[in-house]
């Protein structure tokens, strides 16, 4: 059908929830797959970049986290997951001072998360540990 079409939408969704079933079992190049065919059935999925960009991490592919959060960013700026994901992947790149930015605009944006809480601390510390 259409592109957008309820039925793109619908077999995006199936497969979101396979790469989700991916990830739980650590096949995390499969659920890269997954959530690739979801992303070109609906690209104007933010959480299908953001589960991709979380699979790329596990990978240790971070460069390729941080473009699909910036993607997820792009279409959904209110979510907060993007911006801690985000956070996560620069941190693991070693740029501190970028992590600490993002993980302060997803507490602002879920300021009761208690993850984004211990890993802004940590950022921090390892900014003043930084040479």
């Amino acid at each position: 059908g259409p592109l957008g079409s309820e039925e793109d939408s619908a077999e995006a969704e199936r497969l979101k929830t396979e790469g989700n079933e991916q990830m739980k079992v650590e096949n995390f190049e499969a659920a890269v797959h997954f959530y690739g065919k979801a992303i070109e059935l609906n690209p104007a999925n933010a959480v299908y970049f953001c589960n991709r960009a979380a699979a790329y991490s596990k990978l240790g592919n971070y460069a390729g986290a941080v473009q699909d959060c910036e993607r997820a960013i792009c279409i959904d700026p209110a979510y907060s997951k993007a911006y801690g994901r985000m956070g996560l992947a620069l941190s693991s790149l070693n740029k501190h001072v970028e992590a600490v930015a993002y993980y302060k605009k997803a507490l602002e944006l879920d300021p009761d998360n208690e993850t984004y809480k211990s890993n802004l601390k940590i950022a921090e510390l390892k900014l003043r540990e930084a040479p």
